[in-house]
């Protein structure tokens, strides 16, 4: 081979090498800026996320919509025996939520979220105020009511904040709307009044959605307590394959229809019942104080008398006794601590009508 050919061959393989090496720099520049842009971006969101989260947590009875400039995947995790309570944004650790109650599926695809507070009084309506939850989900999240013809179906139904992916319907109805609107994920809510619960006709739908069925201790008051059944499918409330857990108070039944699963329901109550014993402890003192004082007229004594003699006021700490850092089995005591609160809102609306005297809250 001839000198001349060789050299052309040696400049064409030089220059091979040196394009290879240039185009693996570019490449590797760009997918440098892609990374940092990424990063950036989610960081970018997160901020703005946490601010949403942090100032609509303090505002109790709130619904609102949110439009952030990029999607997202907004994953929540709690695990108390592991102490972790956090959210993730695009797979990055955002921020922790070890003192806030939010409830809500623990993974949020899409551009937007809706946020709903509600206070977690009990018993509800005028009771003692514990904590405000936090609801989050999104336009990509589908809640589907089966119709039901009673007064407390419409008491449910109507306090869902209706500008959410919410739906009313029969089976028929509400699996034609869940075919057509190919949400991310669907919740089928159905409330029990009677034994028949599991039976009649239920929406089949696909792996992302679960039925949640509702089954009240008092079907005089819905909100009271009850217990809640998480399902795959329809079908497995009458085999008993379902998972269940209590609720107790409105807020508390609402924080389990946003929960994706009894797991991170109950380890976010646990959280809620934590504030709950501290409230209750801070009432048993106080109540000990006002009985205590002189300036007190003798019918507020003789109210405050009977809630000391009858007990109610020493009774609800008691309940919550126990050597774990949560509350011992707070969800086996649903009844008792629905029980200690009535009686000391009777007393207190007595306290209220009678002049002069202080009120317990």
């Amino acid at each position: 081979m001839k000198k001349a050919q060789v050299e052309i061959q040696f400049n064409w393989v030089f220059v091979l090498i040196v394009g290879a090496v240039l185009l693996g720099f570019f490449f590797m520049m760009i997918s440098s800026q892609s990374q940092k842009s990424d990063t950036s971006i989610s960081m970018s969101l997160a901020r703005t996320l946490s601010s949403i989260l942090d100032s609509t947590a303090q505002k109790s009875g709130t619904v609102k919509e949110y439009v952030l400039p990029s999607g997202f995947n907004l994953e929540f995790q709690c695990d108390s025996t592991q102490n972790l309570f956090n959210y993730k944004l695009n797979g990055i650790k955002a921020a922790d939520i070890k003192y806030d109650v939010i409830f809500a599926p623990k993974e949020l695809i899409g551009n937007n979220i809706y946020t709903w507070t509600k206070e977690w009084e009990l018993p509800d309506e005028q009771g003692l105020s514990i904590t405000t939850f936090l609801y989050v989900t999104n336009k990509n999240q589908g809640y589907f009511f089966y119709n039901e013809s009673s007064y407390n179906f419409e008491l449910l139904y109507s306090q869902f904040p209706k500008n959410l992916s919410v739906h009313l319907g029969d089976a028929v109805q509400l699996n034609q709307i869940n075919t057509r609107a190919n949400y991310k994920f669907s919740t089928f809510i159905k409330l029990c009044e009677g034994e028949d619960c599991g039976e009649g006709d239920y929406v089949v739908a696909g792996e992302n959605s679960k039925h949640i069925f509702i089954k009240p201790n008092d079907n005089s008051n819905i909100f009271k307590s009850g217990t809640v059944y998480y399902c795959e499918t329809a079908s497995d409330y009458p085999d008993g394959k379902c998972t269940n857990t209590q609720y107790l108070g409105s807020a508390s039944l609402y924080a389990a229809l946003f929960s994706d699963d009894k797991d991170f329901y109950e380890c976010m109550m646990n959280k809620a019942f934590d504030k709950l014993k501290i409230t209750s402890i801070l009432q048993y003192e106080k109540i000990n104080l006002l009985n205590d004082a002189n300036s007190l007229s003798t019918s507020c004594k003789n109210y405050l008398g009977l809630i000391v003699l009858e007990g109610p006021h020493d009774w609800l700490p008691q309940l919550f006794e126990g050597e774990t850092p949560h509350l011992d089995n707070p969800f086996n005591k649903i009844n008792e601590i629905s029980s200690v609160l009535n009686q000391i809102q009777k007393r207190n609306q007595a306290l209220a009508l009678e002049k002069n005297c202080i009120e317990l809250y």
